[in-house]
Protein backbone atom coordinates (compact mmCIF):
# COMPACT_ATOMS: atom_id res chain seq x y z
CA UNK A 1 0.00 0.00 0.00
CA UNK A 2 1.55 3.34 -1.42
CA UNK A 3 1.90 5.50 1.45
CA UNK A 4 0.40 9.21 1.52
CA UNK A 5 3.76 11.29 0.33
CA UNK A 6 4.05 8.68 -2.48
CA UNK A 7 2.65 9.75 -5.46
CA UNK A 8 1.03 7.18 -8.16
CA UNK A 9 3.45 5.41 -10.28
CA UNK A 10 3.91 7.62 -13.62
CA UNK A 11 3.33 6.39 -17.12
CA UNK A 12 6.95 6.84 -19.04
CA UNK A 13 7.13 9.83 -21.05
CA UNK A 14 6.64 8.88 -25.09
CA UNK A 15 9.99 8.55 -26.53
CA UNK A 16 8.72 8.01 -29.99
CA UNK A 17 6.31 10.00 -32.10
CA UNK A 18 4.04 8.93 -35.33
CA UNK A 19 2.34 11.24 -37.45
CA UNK A 20 0.58 8.89 -39.71
CA UNK A 21 -2.95 9.35 -42.47
CA UNK A 22 -5.43 7.70 -40.45
CA UNK A 23 -7.36 6.67 -43.76
CA UNK A 24 -4.35 4.36 -44.75
CA UNK A 25 -1.30 4.65 -42.41
CA UNK A 26 0.40 6.32 -45.01
CA UNK A 27 3.36 8.39 -43.11
CA UNK A 28 3.53 12.41 -42.81
CA UNK A 29 5.80 12.71 -45.79
CA UNK A 30 3.96 10.40 -47.81
CA UNK A 31 0.83 12.68 -46.74
CA UNK A 32 1.56 15.72 -47.51
CA UNK A 33 3.25 14.38 -50.33
CA UNK A 34 -0.18 13.25 -52.06
CA UNK A 35 -1.90 16.42 -51.01
CA UNK A 36 0.45 18.94 -52.37
CA UNK A 37 0.36 16.62 -55.85
CA UNK A 38 -3.37 17.45 -55.80
CA UNK A 39 -3.35 21.13 -54.97
CA UNK A 40 -0.35 21.82 -58.38
CA UNK A 41 -3.45 19.09 -60.59
CA UNK A 42 -5.70 21.54 -58.75
CA UNK A 43 -8.02 18.34 -57.81
CA UNK A 44 -8.67 20.47 -54.55
CA UNK A 45 -7.94 23.97 -53.37
CA UNK A 46 -6.70 25.79 -50.39
CA UNK A 47 -5.69 29.24 -49.47
CA UNK A 48 -2.13 30.23 -50.83
CA UNK A 49 -0.86 31.16 -48.00
CA UNK A 50 -2.17 27.46 -46.48
CA UNK A 51 0.10 25.86 -49.12
CA UNK A 52 3.24 28.10 -49.08
CA UNK A 53 3.13 27.00 -45.30
CA UNK A 54 2.99 23.54 -45.68
CA UNK A 55 4.96 23.43 -48.62
CA UNK A 56 7.49 25.57 -46.16
CA UNK A 57 7.38 22.81 -43.41
CA UNK A 58 7.63 19.96 -45.53
CA UNK A 59 10.82 20.85 -47.45
CA UNK A 60 12.16 22.03 -44.03
CA UNK A 61 11.46 18.45 -42.70
CA UNK A 62 12.72 16.88 -45.85
CA UNK A 63 16.23 18.84 -45.84
CA UNK A 64 16.55 18.47 -41.92
CA UNK A 65 15.22 14.61 -41.55
CA UNK A 66 18.05 12.24 -43.40
CA UNK A 67 16.40 9.63 -45.21
CA UNK A 68 16.95 6.22 -43.67
CA UNK A 69 19.18 3.61 -46.32
CA UNK A 70 16.83 1.22 -48.29
CA UNK A 71 18.04 -1.97 -45.96
CA UNK A 72 16.38 0.23 -43.08
CA UNK A 73 12.89 -1.17 -44.84
CA UNK A 74 14.22 -4.99 -45.49
CA UNK A 75 12.49 -7.12 -42.86
CA UNK A 76 11.46 -10.84 -43.91
CA UNK A 77 8.54 -10.41 -41.21
CA UNK A 78 6.94 -7.10 -41.96
CA UNK A 79 6.22 -6.07 -45.67
CA UNK A 80 6.02 -2.18 -44.59
CA UNK A 81 8.05 -0.72 -41.69
CA UNK A 82 7.38 2.91 -40.20
CA UNK A 83 9.75 5.74 -39.71
CA UNK A 84 9.13 7.78 -36.15
CA UNK A 85 10.55 10.88 -35.19
CA UNK A 86 12.65 10.72 -31.48
CA UNK A 87 10.80 12.82 -29.06
CA UNK A 88 14.35 14.39 -28.31
CA UNK A 89 14.31 15.85 -32.01
CA UNK A 90 12.37 18.80 -30.84
CA UNK A 91 12.30 20.88 -33.76
CA UNK A 92 11.53 17.90 -36.43
CA UNK A 93 8.49 17.31 -33.90
CA UNK A 94 7.34 21.08 -33.49
CA UNK A 95 7.17 21.69 -37.07
CA UNK A 96 5.64 18.10 -37.80
CA UNK A 97 2.67 19.21 -35.36
CA UNK A 98 2.21 21.85 -37.21
CA UNK A 99 2.13 20.36 -40.65
CA UNK A 100 -0.30 17.83 -38.87
CA UNK A 101 -2.32 20.79 -37.74
CA UNK A 102 -2.67 22.49 -41.45
CA UNK A 103 -3.74 19.30 -43.11
CA UNK A 104 -5.84 18.53 -40.45
CA UNK A 105 -7.88 21.85 -41.34
CA UNK A 106 -7.53 20.95 -45.10
CA UNK A 107 -10.14 18.12 -44.32
CA UNK A 108 -6.70 15.30 -44.44
CA UNK A 109 -7.14 13.33 -41.92
CA UNK A 110 -3.49 12.72 -39.75
CA UNK A 111 -2.96 11.67 -36.46
CA UNK A 112 -0.57 12.09 -34.00
CA UNK A 113 0.74 8.94 -32.01
CA UNK A 114 3.12 8.69 -29.41
CA UNK A 115 4.66 6.13 -27.14
CA UNK A 116 7.05 4.96 -25.20
CA UNK A 117 7.71 1.49 -26.68
CA UNK A 118 7.16 0.46 -30.21
CA UNK A 119 7.33 -2.83 -32.00
CA UNK A 120 11.32 -4.20 -32.91
CA UNK A 121 13.74 -1.20 -33.86
CA UNK A 122 15.35 -1.89 -37.60
CA UNK A 123 17.55 1.19 -37.85
CA UNK A 124 17.69 4.19 -35.81
CA UNK A 125 19.63 7.86 -36.37
CA UNK A 126 19.43 11.02 -33.74
CA UNK A 127 16.03 12.10 -35.53
CA UNK A 128 14.20 8.93 -36.43
CA UNK A 129 13.58 5.31 -35.82
CA UNK A 130 12.65 2.85 -38.31
CA UNK A 131 10.38 0.22 -36.76
CA UNK A 132 8.37 -3.02 -37.39
CA UNK A 133 4.66 -1.92 -38.59
CA UNK A 134 2.32 -2.71 -35.29
CA UNK A 135 0.08 -6.25 -35.87
CA UNK A 136 -3.07 -4.26 -35.97
CA UNK A 137 -3.36 -2.00 -39.14
CA UNK A 138 -4.84 1.39 -39.09
CA UNK A 139 -8.89 1.20 -38.68
CA UNK A 140 -9.89 2.99 -42.62
CA UNK A 141 -11.76 6.01 -42.46
CA UNK A 142 -13.52 7.99 -44.78
CA UNK A 143 -11.60 9.40 -47.72
CA UNK A 144 -11.16 13.00 -47.57
CA UNK A 145 -12.13 13.51 -50.79
CA UNK A 146 -15.30 11.79 -50.55
CA UNK A 147 -16.15 14.34 -47.74
CA UNK A 148 -14.85 17.74 -49.52
CA UNK A 149 -17.68 19.63 -51.98
CA UNK A 150 -16.78 19.57 -55.38
CA UNK A 151 -17.50 21.95 -57.82
CA UNK A 152 -17.18 20.22 -61.29
CA UNK A 153 -17.57 16.44 -62.28
CA UNK A 154 -14.79 14.27 -61.29
CA UNK A 155 -13.83 10.54 -60.77
CA UNK A 156 -11.45 9.14 -57.95
CA UNK A 157 -10.50 6.36 -56.21
CA UNK A 158 -11.25 5.22 -52.53
CA UNK A 159 -11.45 2.35 -50.41
CA UNK A 160 -14.63 0.57 -49.90
CA UNK A 161 -16.49 0.13 -46.62
CA UNK A 162 -16.24 -3.23 -45.26
CA UNK A 163 -18.93 -5.31 -46.45
CA UNK A 164 -19.14 -9.04 -47.43
CA UNK A 165 -19.25 -7.96 -51.19
CA UNK A 166 -16.52 -5.09 -51.83
CA UNK A 167 -14.27 -6.41 -48.51
CA UNK A 168 -10.65 -4.54 -49.24
CA UNK A 169 -11.98 -3.54 -52.55
CA UNK A 170 -11.34 -0.37 -54.02
CA UNK A 171 -14.68 1.21 -55.81
CA UNK A 172 -14.82 4.36 -57.89
CA UNK A 173 -17.34 6.91 -56.71
CA UNK A 174 -18.63 9.57 -58.84
CA UNK A 175 -19.03 12.88 -57.59
CA UNK A 176 -21.76 15.04 -59.54
CA UNK A 177 -22.80 18.08 -58.06
CA UNK A 178 -21.39 20.78 -55.75
CA UNK A 179 -23.11 20.09 -52.60
CA UNK A 180 -22.91 16.90 -52.85
CA UNK A 181 -22.87 14.62 -49.63
CA UNK A 182 -21.01 11.44 -48.68
CA UNK A 183 -24.47 9.01 -48.83
CA UNK A 184 -24.87 11.02 -52.72
CA UNK A 185 -22.61 8.97 -54.05
CA UNK A 186 -22.79 6.16 -56.46
CA UNK A 187 -19.85 3.33 -55.48
CA UNK A 188 -19.18 0.69 -57.75
CA UNK A 189 -16.43 -2.12 -57.36
CA UNK A 190 -13.44 -1.73 -59.51
CA UNK A 191 -12.17 -5.46 -60.56
CA UNK A 192 -8.61 -5.62 -60.47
Amino acid sequence: MPKASESPPREAEPRFIRFESADNGDGLFATASWFLDLVAMREIRALRKTIREIEGLYNWLGTNTPAPPPIAYRDDRNRRPVTWFKSTAIEHCRRADRLCELLNRESVNVRRIARSKIPRILWSDDVQVVSRRDREPPRPTENFLAVRQRSRRTKQMVPSPPSRQTRGATVEVLVIAENTTPNAFAAVPVNR
